[in-house]
């Protein structure tokens, strides 16, 4: 298991909460059972209370790997100048491929571990949405407003674009893309683990199936995501 330990979006926290917390859960999973224990979220504000977190647990935990999950190559040198990082999760998807290749080439050279996450992109790539679609869940709520519709659309586009292309060269409709765009990623050698996403259980064994993806296909289709295909996550 990854066990990611969560905390509010800005300023300092109770580091002394947080553990105790985070305590509870891994031992509640066995923290034999763990590969590595990540800091979700993590900003220059937070981090003095994510570093004494870090300290106490990775005493307690010293066998454990220990990562954050982010996409800002500023974030990452800042933990890794007053802590250990022994991986990085990120969110990596045909849209976010192209501006995230600075930052892979510093972790490779930092030989730091790859986690890729958000292979759908919160479903952009699943094909159950289209321009019409509207959310009430947590997650895209966002993207019902002004704001971040203008957003949303371009992401809806491209993604028609790439779900068409996937079919066009390798036969792949909508109901299999999913196993299928995490199979391809698992095909880049510099990603260490591909983290397979559902929503229920009967989701994520669908998503589990390993399909074939033809050597041929992938060299074009890392081409199409660098050059294409790019739409980087907007925060406003």
């Amino acid at each position: 298991y990854i066990y990611k330990i969560g905390r509010e979006y800005k300023g300092n926290y109770n580091a002394c909460e947080l553990i105790a917390s985070s305590t509870k859960g891994i031992e509640s999973l066995g923290p034999e059972r763990l590969e590595c224990i990540m800091f979700h979220r993590p900003a220059e504000e937070k981090l003095k209370s994510d570093i004494e977190a870090f300290e106490y647990l990775s005493k307690q935990y010293p066998f454990l790997s220990w990562g954050i999950c982010t996409n800002d190559e500023e974030v990452y040198l800042n933990y890794k100048k007053q802590t250990r990082v022994d991986c990085v999760q990120l969110a990596l998807n045909p849209f976010d491929y192209s501006s995230v290749q600075p930052f892979i080439r510093t972790l490779i050279a930092d030989k730091v571990a790859i986690q890729a996450r958000s292979i759908l992109s919160s479903g952009f790539l699943s094909g159950k949405y289209n321009t019409n679609s509207t959310f009430d869940d947590p997650l895209r709520l966002r993207y019902n407003t002004p704001e971040y519709r203008t957003h949303y659309l371009e992401r809806i586009h491209i993604g028609n674009d790439i779900l068409k292309y996937i079919d066009r060269n390798v036969g792949v409709s909508t109901c299999s893309i999913a196993p299928f765009l995490y199979s391809a990623f698992e095909e880049i050698s510099w990603i260490d683990f591909v983290i397979r996403g559902g929503s229920d259980l009967e989701q994520i064994k669908k998503n589990y199936e390993r399909m074939d993806v033809p050597n041929s296909f992938m060299k074009d289709f890392v081409y199409q995501m660098l050059t294409n295909w790019a739409c980087p996550y907007k925060t406003l």
